[in-house]
């Protein structure tokens, strides 16, 4: 089990929409930047796995710590194509009400790749390990922690 650090910001969603998604048991993640290349650390990120939720405002960052879950052991698990993106831990929405019903301006948008909202399905694992943003260089929405 690795743990991960991933810092939303109020680009997408506000912190009361990205509490919400992650309440439904989903982060949003495209496999791919620009429909080319491989997301940061997408590829890296497995089922068990832990990421911790930061949302960087205004307040306290942390969201929760979830673990990355597969298909079968989510409360909607028909809302998700059956199997995972090839080479990773994401999958597909085919019921993107599921993301649309809380970003209602639009800022996600459907995997390049696939043409469908991707991400991982997650269940709550406990409270987020202390935020420190040395551990996110740069623009980095994604990282290993420890």
């Amino acid at each position: 089990m690795q743990q991960w650090g991933y810092k939303a910001t109020k680009s997408k969603l506000d912190r009361a929409g990205t509490a919400m998604l992650a309440n439904r048991g989903f982060l949003c993640r495209s496999s791919r930047e620009d429909g080319k290349v491989w997301a940061d650390h997408v590829r890296n990120i497995a089922f068990g796995d832990v990421v911790n939720v930061y949302f960087i405002d205004k307040g306290t960052p942390e969201v929760g710590a979830y673990e990355i879950v597969r298909r079968e052991e989510h409360p909607r698990a028909e809302a998700f194509r059956p199997e995972p993106v090839p080479g990773t831990a994401l999958y597909a929405v085919v019921d993107p009400s599921l993301v649309t019903d809380i970003d209602t301006g639009g800022a996600f948008e459907p995997d390049a790749e696939l043409g469908l909202f991707t991400g991982w399905l997650i269940k709550r694992h406990g409270r987020a390990i202390p935020y420190d943003a040395k551990a996110f260089r740069g623009q980095s929405t994604l990282v290993r922690l420890g």
